[in-house]
């Protein structure tokens, strides 16, 4: 099963911002973070970006920093479409994403 399948699709937003939530605080080594990435982690991140509630997109936020900290994660995150998704979040407090 794909990681797409088990986290995030289907919840309600309070369940999906508790599983980015998760997805910050794992201690993720690089094939790990790639392998969470690659199985579809990303699509379901940015889905709960566009949702206007401001923690749902705070805990989406943390998750893509956390898991684009390894380089080799950032070319799969910007293929799925997520610039202009984050461009639209600069206007967070940043403050909050750290």
């Amino acid at each position: 099963m794909r990681w797409s399948c088990l986290w995030l699709a289907g919840y309600e937003t309070e369940i999906r911002v508790l599983m980015s939530r998760a997805v910050i605080d794992l201690k993720l080594t690089e094939p790990n973070s790639y392998k969470l990435v690659n199985a579809g982690a990303i699509p379901p991140l940015l889905d709960l970006m566009l949702i206007q509630d401001t923690h749902a997109q705070v805990a989406a936020l943390k998750a893509l920093r956390h898991l684009t900290e390894h380089e080799k994660n950032r070319g799969v995150v910007a293929n799925v479409g997520a610039i202009p998704i984050l461009v639209n979040s600069l206007a967070f407090d940043v403050r909050k994403v750290r």
